[in-house]
């Protein structure tokens, strides 16, 4: 298989990802965090949601949103403190 086309890839399961039932409080925690953190700032939401699950970077965040990179960096740090918090029930 060429290297273009990921010859070098080691393939990898997902086999018992998520089957614990520790691991779906963690997901709905997560999203709980989340609605919490989009009603205090929409935008650092939205920033934690493309930066997380959307795989983005800082400057394809701040693009996506029309906003510059500071404003997304700050906005990462925001939103990852009060996730954190909350995911630690604080």
């Amino acid at each position: 298989m060429s290297l273009k086309r990921g010859g070098n890839w080691d393939r990898v399961t997902l086999t018992g990802v998520g089957d614990s039932p520790d691991a779906m409080l963690d997901v709905l925690a997560l999203d709980e965090a989340l609605r919490s953190l989009a009603q205090i700032d929409p935008v650092a939401a939205d920033v934690a949601q493309l930066r997380t699950f959307g795989g983005m970077n800082v400057q394809e965040t701040a693009d996506a949103l029309g906003v510059s990179t500071r404003t997304v960096n700050r906005k990462w740090r925001f939103a990852t403190a009060v996730v954190a918090k909350a995911m630690n029930g604080e």
